[in-house]
């Protein structure tokens, strides 16, 4: 398998744990404006915490910086 083969195996995986479409995936990885759900699901998919990378996930696509 190539790099690029296993990139995209990869990010079909974390869609599939996700539950988003591949849009919805771009849209986030490009910094554009996806709902706080699609964020929530795609953290829970990383199996990461946003709080423990000192993030608070606001409404609309907002995120703040925990102090």
């Amino acid at each position: 398998m190539s790099f690029d083969e296993a990139c995209a195996a990869e990010r079909a995986a974390i869609m599939r744990r996700a539950g988003v479409t591949k849009d919805q995936f771009d849209q986030a990885i490009a910094g554009e404006i996806v709902s706080r759900d699609v964020r929530v699901r795609l953290w829970r998919a990383l199996k990461a915490d946003p709080s423990m990378h000192g993030v608070r996930l606001l409404g609309g696509s907002a995120q703040e910086e925990m102090r």
